[in-house]
């Protein structure tokens, strides 16, 4: 009956790669919430997403760091090339830095290979060992942020400055509350429930939403003058 038959769905984070061939057996509508298909190969008419633009939401998170004078920014992600968050969220890093007029040092760069708290505490620890030139660091996600405070061994922010990408809760609650740029997931989850309705119903068509982050200030941005001068 059409009451048990699978109508549409949403696909919550996931895959940016997807083919027409990965696809192929979906013969429903469906939305991607909080990924969109940047290193795939559908057309835009073949399915329907709801997200951040993560290049430019990274390279505005960065740009809070350059802004307020660091040079020597580290940068905490799974991979730089995995076709999906990281490499985007990279990107943004990288245009951020050139925009900035700052060259890439990949010597800053740390891949943990997940996003599991462990391996980013542990990539942060080793990255970051003796390296008191760096005065900042971007993780691209709130988990990975919070193991890299913990592993700093150094102030936040007086001494090294954090910002990240996510807005998650326990983030608001780390000592000090960490500076991100936090999502909007209940409107991104209703815009897709919308969206596949709609389509379900007759009503619409697959479309495409970016939404914007909404800056969580926190307390682990500091300006470079305030501590370099004190570790002098």
């Amino acid at each position: 009956s059409r009451s048990r038959r699978l109508l549409g769905l949403v696909l919550l984070g996931g895959r940016f790669d997807y083919t027409p061939e990965r696809v192929a057996l979906l013969d429903v509508p469906f939305v991607c919430c909080s990924s969109t298909n940047s290193f795939g190969s559908l057309a835009k008419d073949a399915y329907s997403s709801v997200t951040i633009d993560d290049q430019r939401e990274a390279c505005r998170a960065v740009r809070l760091l350059t802004d307020q004078g660091h040079q020597r920014i580290a940068i905490l992600l799974d991979s730089t090339q995995d076709s999906s968050i990281s490499q985007l969220r990279y990107m943004g890093y990288r245009q951020a830095l050139e925009e900035s007029g700052l060259l890439l040092d990949k010597s800053l760069i740390g891949e943990t290979g997940s996003f599991d708290m462990a391996a980013a505490y542990e990539t942060a620890a080793r990255l970051l060992a003796g390296r008191r030139d760096v005065t900042a660091v971007f993780a691209i996600a709130d988990s990975m942020a919070v193991a890299a405070m913990k592993a700093l061994g150094r102030r936040v922010p007086e001494d090294c400055s954090v910002v990240s990408i996510d807005g998650i809760e326990m983030s608001a609650y780390t000592v000090p509350a960490l500076t991100t740029l936090a999502q909007p997931q209940e409107e991104m989850g209703e815009r897709a429930v919308r969206i596949l309705v709609d389509m379900i119903e007759g009503r619409g068509r697959n479309q495409h939403v970016l939404l914007k982050t909404a800056l969580r200030p926190g307390e682990t941005i500091a300006p470079y003058q305030v501590f370099a001068s004190g570790r002098m």
